[in-house]
């Protein structure tokens, strides 16, 4: 109370809009506040279901309340309570502003107090005289003279909430004094701040729950202990009675307690992404860090399931050292004079190709008549096989960081030409920026990391298959065998289909089909037997190869092992029969609050990891666009990098790859894979992970290399377009 006469009045007619707001998938816009009037009387929602993009809509509908965004928009039409019960924003524009969120009339009236206009008014010092946080508290946000005050918000919270925070037997100050004379070792500091700034109180639970990222809070109190204390954390004063100093441990530089018999246990390192977290055993124990007497028992523990094997790589190398996460290549590697300088580059901001025309010395394929391919659709001509020069290219070079699969060797009687050789030479001399800078997934919290799924080691494995064996007598295009830098064909082929991969599968850190298609205001679960009005099913096989394709069994069961990751992102695809429990499929519902851990007993979202809203409910029977409202038999929705799909396309990789081609006595480069009883194996395979690419390149030999139509031939351009200097975006547009 006797702080009263330093809050904001509340201005009814006040407006603003936030400068900030979350970004991810159909993320709602940004905060805003303003007065009732005849026309809006009421405030809505947002709905981030509605999807705004509509490039084919007439007239065009595009996103356009915010930049970047993908889905959403401002629902009016009726009034829409929050919480507390409000249905309009008038004067309500005290929102959390700063790094830690200043919010309320108090706290934005006291800034304005001591520091801004009314500091100045009155006759106190003022730091920010021209600054009234009371007419502008956007102002923290958006100020471009005084950009520091989204930090001075922050630390006049630290001050007048945190540093004086004294409350049953825990007083800040106190417990940060023992902290350090303690060694600065172990999380209760830390965790007790953490649950002051989340939550109120040193002790959460407390009324609102626990606090949320506790650990991650602990971890960065780490690296900012790392960063400004340069790893050496000087021991200060004398350790407190209550809190003494190990006796029978010792400090590292870091701040761990070192191991007293130096037994080497292995802890779990966080600093990394989880994809590149490995276990360190370099004669320290994190306090509160789970340790285990192995390397590869620390991996299973703490990384099992990490798509990268970058754990269970480190502990079978020569040095365990812990890389510095920060120390990545910022750029593709230089190509050198003479090599093709068709590869794809890398902007900062997300994945993309890049064409450029450059003035200088081009090296292209000298041969301005060709007019198709040599090696496109052709067998391998066994009669010229036992040749010298396909003998000497018969085995494939070794890459100087990664080795490479070796389960299919280049054998010359499956056509291991010179034009391929050197075609590997330069994707490999470019893997590491490969997989750093063009196998990128968009993470809603991290931005652009590696993905998870897609790896320069499976598409190097899956590319020389389907090179050299393919499917149906057809071969991934890789240049010209009889034409100097021949190669450099292939390349701009590999680059077409990285490129579409990128967009289709890579972007979203996907291999199965994402539920995506929101149909009757929700997302179906018989999504799973087709999107957009289509039915898998029934995507048959042209006459002339009905004998191919798949049958569709109804009493299959198969789940997706990947799905979307957005906040509420409908859970994976699945299949199975009709049952009495179960006589139809019901529906996602994404707007379900999953993580309720303060109810008891507690509830959490556990569809699928990392999940933040949404289940599935079977109340009712929800019908997708086709008007399927059950998934028996829906089984063949899109899996690998673009997406093969359907009961003819899994038949043919069967009839010519898998277990039916060696059954029926064709050459069968996967003879015990059954792409027909389990089509999700191309997901799914940790012995088979080049699956996913070599479903993408079936899908590229069969409807992409041999598109023909109105005088536009894909063969034929692409050669136009390397021959013309790789400038323009005609071909890959089309």
């Amino acid at each position: 109370e006797e702080e009263a006469h330093m809050e904001c009045e509340v201005d009814p007619d006040m407006e603003i809009t936030a400068v900030t707001h979350a970004k991810w998938y159909g993320a709602p816009g940004p905060l805003y506040c303003g007065p009732k009037t005849a026309e809006l009387p009421h405030s809505g929602f947002w709905d981030y279901n509605y999807e705004c993009n509509k490039g084919w809509a007439d007239p065009p509908q595009v996103c356009d309340v915010y930049e970047g965004q993908k889905a959403g928009r401002y629902d009016q039409t009726a009034p829409y309570a929050n919480t507390a019960g409000r249905t309009d924003v008038e004067g309500c524009c005290w929102w959390g502003r700063g790094v830690i969120q200043t919010t309320g009339v108090c706290n934005f009236g006291k800034l304005n107090y001591f520091l801004g206009e009314r500091a100045a008014n009155e006759g106190r010092d003022a730091r920010y005289p021209s600054v009234n946080f009371c007419k502008d508290p956007e102002v923290i946000c958006h100020s471009s003279e005084h950009k520091e005050l989204k930090w001075i918000a922050g630390m006049f919270y630290w001050m007048e909430s945190v540093q004086p925070y004294n409350s049953d037997g825990w007083d800040y100050r106190t417990e940060l004094i023992k902290f350090v004379n303690g060694g600065m070792v172990g999380t209760s500091f830390i965790d007790g701040v953490s649950g002051i700034v989340n939550r109120g109180c040193h002790n959460p639970p407390c009324g609102t729950g626990p606090v949320d990222g506790g650990q991650e809070r602990a971890e960065n109190f780490k690296k900012v202990l790392d960063a400004i204390l340069d790893d050496n954390r000087t021991q200060v004063g004398i350790p407190s009675v209550s809190d003494p100093k190990p006796d029978s441990q010792s400090l590292s530089a870091s701040g761990f307690v070192a191991n007293p018999t130096g037994s080497a246990k292995w802890w779990p390192d966080y600093n990394p992404q989880w994809t590149e977290g490995k276990c360190v055993n370099d004669g320290t124990t994190p306090s509160g860090r789970p340790s285990y007497d192995s390397g590869e028992e620390c991996c299973l523990a703490s990384y099992g399931g990490q798509s990268s094997n970058a754990c269970m790589d480190a502990i079978s190398s020569p040095s365990q050292a812990t890389p510095d996460p920060t120390n990545q290549p910022t750029a593709l590697p230089t190509v050198k004079q003479g090599a093709p300088t068709a590869l794809p580059t890398a902007k900062q901001e997300a994945p993309v190709f890049e064409i450029v025309n450059k003035p200088g010395p081009f090296l292209k394929p000298e041969s301005p008549d060709i007019a198709a391919p040599s090696n496109l659709f052709t067998a391998v001509d066994e009669t010229n096989l036992d040749t010298e020069e396909n003998s000497s290219s018969s085995s494939l070079p070794a890459s100087a960081s990664t080795p490479m699969p070796s389960r299919q060797p280049l054998d010359p009687s499956f056509g291991a030409s010179g034009t391929l050789l050197e075609l590997l030479k330069v994707l490999e001399s470019h893997q590491d920026g490969i997989d750093s800078k063009l196998f990128l997934h968009n993470d809603p919290s991290r931005g652009w990391v590696k993905s998870s799924v897609y790896h320069f080691s499976d598409f190097h494995a899956g590319l020389i298959a389907m090179a050299t064996r393919g499917v149906a007598n057809k071969r991934l295009y890789i240049g010209e065998e009889n034409v100097e830098n021949g190669h450099v064909y292939g390349l701009v082929n590999v680059a077409a289909f990285i490129a579409q991969s990128m967009k289709e599968t890579i972007e979203y850190d996907s291999c199965d089909e994402n539920n995506w298609d929101f149909f009757g205001n929700s997302y179906p679960i018989s999504n799973a037997c087709g999107q957009l009005g289509q039915n898998y099913q029934n995507f048959h096989c042209p006459v002339g190869e009905e004998h191919m394709e798949c049958e569709a069994d109804p009493a299959m069961e198969a789940t997706a092992v990947t799905n979307a990751k957005w906040y509420g992102a409908p859970g994976p695809l699945y299949c199975g029969p009709k049952t009495t429990e179960h006589p139809h499929s019901g529906f996602w519902d994404q707007r379900y609050q999953c993580n309720k851990s303060w109810m008891t007993p507690p509830e959490t979202c556990e569809v699928y990891e990392d999940q933040k809203a949404g289940k599935y409910d079977h109340s009712t029977p929800v019908k997708n666009a086709a008007g399927r409202e059950d998934v028996e038999g829906c089984c063949w929705w899109g899996r690998g990098v673009i997406q093969t799909t359907g009961v003819c396309n899994f038949g043919k990789l069967n009839y010519w790859l898998g277990e039916r081609a060696a059954r029926e006595g064709r050459d069968a480069l996967f003879p015990t894979v059954n792409f027909c009883k389990d089509p999700e194996i191309i997901c799914s395979s940790s012995e088979h992970k080049e699956l996913k690419w070599i479903a993408g390149f079936f899908f590229w030999l069969e409807s992409v290399q041999q598109y023909s139509k109105d005088g536009w031939s894909y063969t034929n351009e692409l050669i136009n377009f390397v021959n013309n200097g790789m400038s323009g975006t005609s071909f890959i547009n089309s």
